[in-house]
């Protein structure tokens, strides 16, 4: 059962007194949690972060704007400075608002009325920074404001913080808000921005209707009023716009779609590409549509349809498959910024609330648990920092904003009746293949694999899944874009100045009946080398992953270990991992079995898998080299893997070019016969 006792009651003082949040008062369930309970733990979370933002010190007091004023230091990785204030303008006065009664906050014990001082300053001083106010004092240190990309994101938190604590501010604060918000949403008056290859601009399309949804509502008295309300649908309907749209005659809030659609922002399969890749917390950010929605229904009006434009088929069709057993989101080429502080959880929030979508719902509840784990876990109230870029506060003070919404959605809409994660988990199995980003997905009960074969991202994953993995120390496998094709250096006679071409797909279908897959593709190095890379993914825990490499002419080849996995936890998850091993096996903590066709090198760290070492070869044009083949076995016992190695065999091995691999699994046996000169065109 979960434990909602107060998580914010601190602990016997250390040696240097500071207080620490107590991780053994919450439990982690594997029920999906009903509303209550997940906005208790939303608030929970906001308030620890608002405890840590005080205690560090993060308000600057300061009179640029005017005398007696202040501020946030909340600039960080891809945070300005009025997003940052603008979030922690939400965050506090979401939690003054809906604790009324409480009069410290935090294990820092904050008084209610610094809280309040704060919040009312920041509001002002973010207000009176922004260039379009009629107060804004020119070369001041902190200048913002539209017609800029991201003004919306500097406004929206603010504004929704005056309307939630409009009874206790002053009038004047009051109106400095209502000024920016008006005139920021006057701002959106602009072109609509389109593109699909390497930066969507869907991303700045969404996040620019919640503004525009709240000023058409809030200040629904204003002149603008109407025009803010089309220009918030018109921007919503753009956000996940397709080539197809730009013709449809689908009606839309009393619109052909086609006369709504002035951008191409996503391709047809619905994937979004941003940063040159597919960054997939840019596949969630119509998870702003919550904000929207919200701003329709808090003000008793009806929820626009466009917010639900390829909402309920983008998750069918593509997110829901990226969504793994913790609540966190696949990367299967990478990711942008921090690891395991479940950004997307808003998207979830959005569909689960405002969609209705119940399976969303479920991985809402276990990403909800799982950062409320690490923030406790860490004990002061931050996240911690992570892999690069770091986790820096103002990137931080994206996540309470967040959770504030996600808090309001929860209290403004009727969600549908929890279902079990198993029940959510299922709808995602079977294989996904989206050959605009080039990522195929397979997602069977044991395991969740993936396959890139993106230029400079050829990456492969193989995560074991499954509900048990959530109660027991958890156990993660890092991205690593090098996993799919190992860094290969060629010396030949001569100069060659070719560079490595982008890896090119041979294969890429559902096979047993549309529960396994099999990937083919093929890596071009410079000096004339080819390595080939053969996945295949069976229905059950095993999954093949084959390699071998093609000499064109004359040379001596330096290959890197092959197949390289690290398991790796972010604070609060910490895990030693057992490292048990036979000649051509190796077993990582009883969760995830390695067999090899050949001996696998000695000396393994206990928290990676490498196939080979590093090797070299000296070859000769025309010649197959470096053959390798691994099979792993997602949540097995070592007893388990070391009696699979004896059925891991090589029935053929007169050619170097092909390998005929007989092995056993839950299925029973199974035999593959992977010819690598299939693919050598």
């Amino acid at each position: 059962m979960l434990l909602l006792c107060l998580a914010w009651a601190a602990m016997p003082a250390r040696a240097d007194d500071a207080p620490r949040l107590r991780p053994e008062s919450f439990t982690l369930q594997t029920e999906t949690l009903h509303a209550e309970q997940m906005q208790d733990i939303y608030l929970k979370l906001i308030e620890n972060s608002v405890g840590w933002a005080e205690h560090q010190g993060k308000f600057v007091e300061s009179d640029e704007q005017e005398p007696g004023g202040g501020y946030f230091a909340a600039a960080g990785a891809g945070v300005n400075w009025p997003r940052g204030n603008s979030n922690l303008c939400l965050a506090y006065a979401l939690l003054l608002e809906e604790l009324p009664d409480r009069q410290t906050f935090s294990i820092h014990r904050i008084p209610r009325r610094q809280l309040e001082d704060h919040l009312r300053r920041a509001i002002r001083t973010l207000c009176l920074s922004n260039k379009n106010s009629s107060r804004h004092k020119k070369n001041a240190k902190h200048v913002w404001g539209g017609p800029a990309w991201q003004s919306s994101l500097g406004t929206i938190g603010m504004a929704w913080a005056a309307h939630l604590r409009e009874k206790h501010l002053d009038p004047d604060t009051l109106a400095l808000a209502r000024e920016i918000v008006e005139k920021e949403a006057d701002h959106l008056e602009k072109e609509i921005p389109s593109g699909t290859r390497d930066n969507t601009r869907s991303e700045d399309c969404t996040w620019n209707t919640p503004l525009l949804a709240f000023a058409a509502n809030k200040y629904a008295d204003h002149p603008r009023a109407a025009r803010w309300d089309e220009l918030c649908k018109k921007w919503a309907l753009n956000a996940l716009s397709t080539k197809q749209d730009a013709t449809s005659s689908k009606m839309v809030d009393g619109r052909p779609l086609s006369q709504w659609i002035v951008s191409e922002n996503v391709f047809p399969d619905l994937t979004i590409e941003n940063h040159g890749f597919w960054s997939v917390g840019y596949q969630c950010s119509s998870q702003s549509f919550g904000e929207g929605a919200l701003a329709y229904r808090a003000f008793g009006r009806h929820v626009p349809e466009a917010f639900a434009h390829h909402a309920d088929r983008m998750w069918r069709n593509v997110t829901s498959a990226l969504y793994l057993w913790d609540g966190d989101i696949l990367f299967p080429q990478g990711q942008d910024w921090s690891w395991k502080v479940y950004s997307s959880i808003e998207y979830l929030c959005w569909l689960h609330c405002c969609r209705a979508n119940a399976e969303a719902g479920a991985f809402e509840s276990r990403a909800l648990q799982m950062i409320y784990r690490r923030q406790l876990a860490l004990g002061t109230g931050d996240l911690g920092s992570t892999v690069a870029p770091r986790l820096d506060f103002g990137n931080q003070t994206t996540k309470p904003k967040r959770w504030a919404f996600c808090y309001l959605m929860h209290k403004y809409f009727d969600e549908p009746a929890p279902v079990a994660l198993k029940k959510a988990d299922k709808a995602t199995h079977g294989v996904h293949v989206f050959s605009n980003i080039g990522v195929a997905i397979h997602r069977a009960p044991a395991k969740c694999v993936s396959v890139s074969w993106r230029e400079g991202r050829p990456a492969i994953l193989i995560l074991p899944e499954g509900d048990s993995t959530f109660t027991d120390p958890p156990f993660f496998f890092t991205y690593d874009r090098n996993s799919g094709c190992a860094a290969v250096r060629v010396q030949t006679r001569g100069k060659d100045k070719t560079k490595p071409a982008a890896p090119v797909l041979h294969q890429a279908e559902a096979t047993h009946h549309g529960n396994g897959m099999t990937i083919v593709y093929r890596k071009s190095w410079p000096g004339g080398i080819t390595q080939y890379i053969y996945v295949c993914s069976l229905p059950d825990e095993a999954t093949v992953y084959a390699t071998a490499f093609h000499a064109s002419r004359d040379a001596a080849v330096t290959v890197d270990p092959l197949f390289p996995l690290r398991t790796a936890a972010p604070p609060g998850f910490e895990k030693p991992i057992r490292q048990f091993r036979g000649d051509r096996w190796l077993n990582m903590s009883d969760h995830v079995g390695f067999v090899s066709v050949e001996p696998l090198p000695d000396n393994i760290p206990a928290d990676r898998f490498f196939l080979t070492r590093k090797r070299t070869y000296h070859v000769k044009r025309g010649e197959w080299f470096g053959r390798a083949a691994v099979v792993v076995y997602a949540r097995q016992p070592h007893a388990r893997t070391a009696a699979a190695a004896e059925k891991v065999k090589l029935l053929d091995e007169s050619s170097p070019s092909r390998m005929k691999l007989s092995l056993e699994s839950a299925s029973g046996n199974a035999i593959l016969d992977v010819d690598f000169t299939k693919s050598a065109f």
